[in-house]
């Protein structure tokens, strides 16, 4: 199953919780952030743009990996702004004990509290890599 941004909005709309964030920078284009969820923190990372209004690029890692699979070609990070997020039990997020945290449903409920924590007007794109089910 593909998480999609028809998936997404009616979820953001519908989330319980609401996201708390604490940002560190690691460098001009490049923030380290953290987003309450009902499992623990989600951690993901941002890249480029800041405006609210510019195209935003949610990059969902696979299994096994994290945030660091994706780096985004420079000449993009003027014009558009990439969100990259830890799954819970990946990378820098929390590794929750209830197995109910890594279902696909709670992983975009996670999800949508970054979104909720990084607004935007602009246009939002997905890229997914291989959540396996």
């Amino acid at each position: 199953t593909t998480l999609c941004t028809s998936t997404l909005r009616p979820m953001a709309r519908a989330a319980a919780s609401t996201a708390k964030v604490a940002a560190f920078s690691m460098g001009p284009s490049e923030n380290f952030k953290a987003a309450k969820t009902r499992f623990g923190t989600m951690r993901y990372r941002t890249f480029g743009s800041v405006d609210t209004a510019a195209p935003r690029i949610l990059f969902i890692h696979g299994l096994g990996s994290s945030s660091q699979t994706a780096r985004p070609p420079e000449e993009q990070l003027a014009t558009a702004g990439f969100l990259v997020p830890d799954l819970l039990g990946h990378g820098d997020s929390a590794r929750p004990a209830d197995p109910e945290a890594y279902r696909m449903r709670s992983q975009a409920e996670a999800i949508v509290n970054v979104l909720e924590a990084e607004p935007t007007t602009g246009e939002l794109f997905l890229i997914a890599h291989s959540y396996a089910r």
